[in-house]
């Protein structure tokens, strides 16, 4: 779960990301993270957290933006949206080992298909 007060998550590993900041050298981080976390034998291996994670975390992230930037102007509102599309982009590279072999196993959505959603309604929470 992520830290609420920090506008920060934490991923398995004891590491935490700063929203819309993922740097080469963070999003390095969290790829071998996940790829740590993710190659695990059983019972350690944290796919499933990971995908979940994924799923609420963008959820969250996109209420909060909603929320913060319910009065600001609309040039604050595109530049939000940018980058929590960017944000998810890198996101979903740095997940690439679950996407590439948790979600076909078990015929889930990709990581791609389950953020497409949460930029559209943030999209139109924002009134973009």
């Amino acid at each position: 779960r992520g830290d609420q007060g920090t506008g920060g998550h934490c991923i398995p590993g004891g590491r935490c990301i700063s929203v819309f900041s993922l740097r080469v050298g963070t999003k390095a981080q969290v790829t071998d993270i996940a790829y740590m976390a993710c190659t695990q034998k059983p019972p350690d291996n944290l796919n499933k957290l990971l995908y979940d994670w994924w799923g609420e975390s963008l959820s969250w992230l996109r209420q909060d933006i909603k929320r913060r930037l319910s009065a600001a102007v609309a040039e604050r509102k595109q530049a939000a949206y940018v980058s929590f599309e960017s944000y998810t982009k890198q996101l979903q590279a740095a997940l690439g080992y679950v996407d590439r072999f948790y979600v076909p196993r078990l015929s889930l959505p990709t990581l791609a298909d389950v953020a497409t959603p949460q930029l559209a309604k943030l999209k139109m929470d924002l009134g973009l």
